[in-house]
């Protein structure tokens, strides 16, 4: 599960935020409970 964190974060600090969504969003499929993966979301969503 840490790889999609990690790329969703690689993804983030490129500034390609939509693909970071999408790596996040998955991540999430996988395991609902990512606190990480919610987070970010969350402030990708700001």
């Amino acid at each position: 599960m840490w790889t999609y964190v990690s790329l969703g974060n690689a993804l983030y600090g490129l500034k390609d935020v939509a693909k970071a969504r999408a790596v996040f969003e998955q991540a999430l499929k996988i395991d609902p409970t990512n606190y990480e993966a919610k987070l970010m979301l969350e402030k990708l969503a700001k």
